[in-house]
This record gives structure tokens, C-alpha cells and sequence, in this order.
């Protein structure tokens, strides 16, 4: 078995190892949070936030204090568990009152807590209010009330918001200050007595109007604001939009910074419904959800749904991606809902079936993985799961615990699911049909396929797994599969790279290690086989470590260059002890 000394010696001197990741692998979901006693329509979920040391759910539609007066709860993370649930209670000035949907939008933060009643009326008819809590020798108590300086009728002043530090946000989606139900948003700042003080009203001047629904979505960075604006139609009817406002410490005021829209608005797909922030200030990295988004603008049945994901680098917001999932159908609702933590980002997709039952949700996990962000996981609901129940229609991160909502589950009583968010153990790298780098003569495969490049039998190569990536029980076995019957050789990389190499992409880079050469049969072949050294012996692997596999194999002819050899698609697996 012959190889070019040339070809194959590239593969081993592609960089320096990289230091091993000692994390975790595999995403896991429940038990639910310990719930209430709770009554069908409550809408247990409805909203949902966590800061990793505490989780808050509201259920703006429980009545125990008057027809949908609304109630919300609290609870701890004691290392192992979320335990200790306490409800909110507003002070008796200020007491819930029916139809004040006490809980329709929730966050938290620290030692803070902050819940919206956006139809509270106690200034006038769903004007709104929005209440801070705070947490002092473990018990959550209720410490003001906050409304709009220039709130009017119908405002609903807390529909939506955020907290971090001591910044709030607040909206006011149908405020008509620039146009009828354009939308205005607050921003509260806690001075060093413990009280929230209104600081600026914002309007959102860059093409906003009439009918935008500014103020629907929040989420707050560091002295960054984000808002979105849902129905906005400045470029299209509809397409929707999202606002980046930064503090200015020199004037001390806020400023209008940015204005994110899809690249390619379409009508109607509704950016903004949901939007998300993450990362130190200046670099942060936004999600934009558009849960209508058409894949094909002229099937009045599609909108599948999309995510739009922006970074903030050296002082401009690039367009970083648009995230889909993979197995999207019309009117899924992919990016009702939208959560940011590092390099991970979570998309509701509140209408989508699963297992014949319609309407029961799904969250979709995406990966930023060698610069390309990645579907890896769909995550369901743990049984019993009911048709309807919508899960995702709240979701929330932080670090890698999760929660999310689905607040129509059984008879609209509601859900908590609670969820651990890890690396995956065996993820699908390198795959060669657009959505990452090209290949090198635009020889790449459809997308969607999971394969390298093509190659000389017109198809990709393609590399799967089966077996158990463990230390101590290693059954792992690589499988190459849409390759000629030629030579091939598998290989071990410590860096995820993607550089053009002969007729494919090479993304098993940094230190290099030849697993074992073989020779394909219909198409295929597979190590270890027969006898040969396990993977995690042959390649050094120890728990905790990332290693990059992929099959170097020679093409029947010269395809689309000079060179002869290809490459399959790659394995990103971390090995489990």
C-alpha cells in the first residue's frame, strides 16, 4: 500500500497541539422544577429566566389572587439541584390585582429579581408596572414598584425586560410616542441606596414607526441594551429588527449604537420576536429570533423559522450567521424564542410535532465549532410529554444549566424542564455542502449531506462512528463510508481546522497521529478491526481530551486537481473516562 510521502507528510505537520478541554460531553434534560399547585390555564412557564445561581418562572395567568392576576416563584441552585422554591409577593400598596398578569415577563440577577405586570392599571388602563425584588439572607422580598414617567393607557409598561448589575430594561411595546403602538423602552439604574431610578426613555429613532412593537424582546450586556422590534417594516413589511443601544459614560446618556436586520429581509418573518445577548463589553455576540422566516418566500405555508447571530468586533456589528434547523417544517415557530451563553445558543421552536403530537416543541442546541455554528442536539421534552404543550415557548442559560418553559401542558397548567448543556461526545465536523468553508474546485456536496468534498464516484466521503468513546471501556470504531476502492488511511488531529488539501478539506490538524492505513471495500472500510490497537490507546487519549478524526483516502483519478486524494468528512469526540 502505496501513499504520496508529499501528501500524507502535510497531514502531520499542520501545527502545534492544542491544550485538551477537561469538559463534559453530552446534553441532558430534567427533572422538572418542582412546581406549585397549580390550576389548568395557569401558564406554568410562560416566561423563565436563570442567572445559574437562581431560576425564576412566571405563571401570569393563575388566579389565586384574581382572575389572571398572575403569580411567579423562585428557586435556588444548591450545587446538585434547584431546591428551596419561594413565591414573589408584591408589597400590599401595590398588591396584584386580577387581570395584572403579575409574572408575564421575569428576570434575575444576582441578589435581584425583576417581574413584569404589564396590565396592571393602577395608573390607568393597562398602562403596566414591573417590580423589584431582592434577595436578602436567602429570602426574596418585595422592595418597589416601577412605572413609566410618561406611561399612558395601553402602554403595557413591562411586557417585556432585563436585568444585569445594576441596569434594567423595560418595555413599553405599544407605546405611541413616534407612531401608533411603535414601542418605547426604559432603562432603570439602581443607585447606592438599593432604589431603581428611571434614567432614559428609548425610542428607536434609526427607521422606527408606526406599528414596530419596539420594547417586545429585551436583553441586557454590560451598559449594552438590546431591543427588539418585531414588526418593524422599514426595509420589509414586517421583517422585523433589533435595536443595540451602548451607554455613553462621557455624556452620560444611552445611544442608539446599531440596527440589526436579517442580510436578506424577507416579509413578514419577524426579527426581533425574541433576542439575546452574551460576552464581555465590546465583543458581545447578539441572537436574533424570526420565528416566521420563509426558507421560500413564495410558499405561503413555509416559515420554518430562523435565528440570526451578529458579533460586535472593533467597534462594528458583522452578521455572523442565520441558524435553521435541520429538520424544520412550515410553521414550526424556530426562534420564538432565543438564549446565548458563550459559545453556545439555544432556539425554541414552540410549534414543532414530535412523535405524532403536534404543537409539542422542541429547543435546538447550536455549537460554535472551528468557527462554524453547528446544530447538535434537539432536545424534547422527557415523557410525559402532551401535544400542545409548546415547549420552548421560554427558554434560558446560563453556563450550562437551562431551563425552559412550556406553559401548555396539561390543559395549560405548565411545565419547568430543566436541562445540563454539555459538549457533545461525538459530533459531525468538516462537512463539506456550503454552510462552512468551501471546497477546493466548488466541488462541495448538497447541503444538508453530512460528507467531505466530492469526489471521482461524484459522491463524499463520509465519516461515522459507533462504540463508546470511554478511557476505561474503549468499544469506539470509526467507519469511512462513500469512498473508491483505494487505499485509505485514518487519522487523529488535536486542532479542528479546515484548509483546502487535494480535492478536499484537511480538519484534522495539529499534532497528528496515523491511526491505521487500510484498504476500502465497497466503498468502506473501518478501524480498529480484527485485532488492532484501540483508538484511545493508539491515539494517547486520557479522559476529558478533544481529539479530531477524519479518513485521508486516494481518489480513482485526478478529479477536479492535480492531486489525486481527498478527504472524508470529521469526528469531533471528547473522550469520556
Amino acid at each position: 500500500m502505496q501513499h504520496s510521502a508529499s501528501a500524507i507528510g502535510a497531514l502531520f505537520a499542520a501545527g502545534l497541539s492544542a491544550t485538551p478541554s477537561l469538559a463534559q460531553c453530552g446534553s441532558t434534560l430534567g427533572p422538572d422544577l418542582d412546581p406549585p399547585t397549580l390550576a389548568p390555564g395557569d401558564s406554568f412557564g410562560e416566561s423563565v429566566r436563570t442567572d445559574g445561581a437562581s431560576a425564576i418562572v412566571g405563571a401570569y395567568a393563575a388566579d389565586l389572587l384574581g382572575a389572571d392576576a398572575g403569580r411567579t416563584w423562585i428557586w435556588r441552585w444548591d450545587g446538585s439541584a434547584w431546591i428551596d422554591r419561594q413565591e414573589l409577593v408584591v408589597g400590599s400598596l401595590d398588591a396584584t390585582d386580577p387581570n395584572d398578569h403579575f409574572g408575564r415577563s421575569v428576570d434575575v440577577a444576582g441578589e435581584w429579581a425583576l417581574v413584569g405586570a404589564y396590565q396592571d392599571d393602577d395608573g390607568g388602563s393597562n398602562r403596566g408596572a414591573a417590580h423589584f425584588f431582592r434577595r436578602e439572607a436567602s429570602i426574596w422580598t418585595w422592595k418597589q414598584e416601577v412605572t413609566a414617567s410618561d406611561g399612558a393607557n395601553t402602554d403595557r409598561f413591562g411586557r417585556a425586560l432585563a436585568i444585569r448589575g445594576d441596569i434594567a430594561a423595560i418595555g413599553a411595546p405599544f407605546d405611541d410616542d413616534i407612531g401608533l403602538d411603535c414601542g418605547s423602552a426604559y432603562v432603570f439604574r439602581r443607585d447606592g441606596s438599593g432604589t431603581w431610578i428611571e434614567e432614559q426613555k428609548l425610542l428607536p429613532t434609526i427607521d422606527g414607526g408606526a406599528n414596530d412593537r419596539f420594547g417586545k424582546a429585551f436583553a441586557v450586556g454590560e451598559n449594552c441594551v438590546l431591543v427588539g422590534s418585531s414588526l418593524n417594516s422599514a426595509a420589509v413589511f414586517e421583517g422585523g429588527a433589533a435595536y443595540v443601544w451602548r451607554y455613553d459614560a462621557l455624556s452620560s446618556t444611552w445611544i442608539e449604537e446599531a440596527r440589526l436586520q436579517p442580510p436578506t429581509p424577507t416579509p413578514e418573518e419577524r426579527a426581533g420576536v425574541a433576542v439575546a445577548l452574551d460576552g464581555p463589553a465590546g465583543s458581545e455576540l447578539a441572537v436574533v429570533g424570526a420565528f416566521d422566516y420563509d426558507a421560500n418566500p413564495g410558499d405561503p405555508l413555509a416559515g420554518t423559522g430562523a435565528a440570526y447571530v451578529y458579533r460586535r468586533v472593533a467597534g462594528t456589528w458583522m452578521y455572523e450567521g442565520r441558524l435553521t434547523s435541520s429538520d424544520g417544517v412550515a410553521r414550526d415557530g424556530f426562534g420564538w424564542t432565543v438564549a446565548v451563553s458563550g459559545e453556545v445558543i439555544l432556539v425554541g421552536s414552540v410549534f414543532a410535532d414530535h412523535s405524532g403530537l403536534v404543537d409539542a416543541g422542541a429547543v435546538y442546541v447550536f455549537r460554535r465549532v472551528g468557527g462554524v455554528w453547528t446544530e447538535t442536539r434537539k432536545l424534547v421534552s422527557p415523557s410525559p410529554i402532551d401535544a400542545d404543550e409548546q415547549l420552548g415557548d421560554s427558554i434560558s442559560i446560563a453556563g450550562n444549566r437551562a431551563i425552559f418553559g412550556a406553559h401548555r401542558w396539561t390543559d395549560g397548567k405548565g411545565r419547568v424542564v430543566t436541562g445540563t448543556i454539555e459538549d457533545e461526545c461525538v459530533l459531525a465536523v468538516c462537512v463539506a455542502d456550503g454552510s462552512g468553508a468551501t471546497c477546493p474546485c466548488a466541488n462541495d456536496v448538497a447541503l444538508g449531506l453530512v460528507a467531505g468534498c466530492r469526489n471521482s464516484l461524484g459522491t463524499g466521503g463520509a465519516l461515522t462512528s459507533i462504540g463508546d468513546a470511554s478511557v476505561a471501556s474503549d468499544t469506539f470504531v470509526l467507519h469511512g463510508a462513500g469512498m473508491p476502492n483505494n487505499s485509505a488511511l485514518y487519522i487523529q488531529g488535536t486542532i479542528l481546522a479546515s484548509a483546502s488539501f487535494g480535492d478536499g478539506l484537511r480538519c484534522a490538524s495539529g499534532s497528528v497521529i496515523r491511526l491505521g492505513q487500510k484498504s476500502n471495500s465497497g466503498g468502506a472500510s473501518a478501524y480498529p478491526t480484527g485485532g488492532e490497537l484501540q483508538i484511545s490507546l493508539k491515539g494517547a487519549c486520557s479522559a476529558g481530551v478533544v481529539r479530531i478524526y477524519q479518513c485521508w483516502y486516494r481518489n480513482s483519478a485526478s478529479f477536479c486537481t492535480a492531486d489525486t486524494f481527498n478527504l472524508t468528512s470529521a469526528l469531533r469526540v471528547v473522550w469520556r473516562p
